[in-house]
């Protein structure tokens, strides 16, 4: 293998870290998928508008 290899690979294995710090610190946040939200039921406002019924 030559030098350049090695530099992917250790590339390759920072990114694959840093994913996994962010998925680890991020476990309990929103995701962006209110209908699935399980935290902030009970504080999930009604963003529909009125006048569209």
């Amino acid at each position: 293998m030559q030098p350049v290899d090695y530099l992917l690979i250790a590339a390759i294995g920072v990114l694959v870290v840093l994913a996994v710090r962010r998925v680890r610190k991020n476990r309990g946040a929103c995701g962006g998928d209110c209908a699935s939200c399980r935290k902030s039921c009970a504080q999930r406002q009604d963003d529909r508008d009125p006048d569209a019924r």
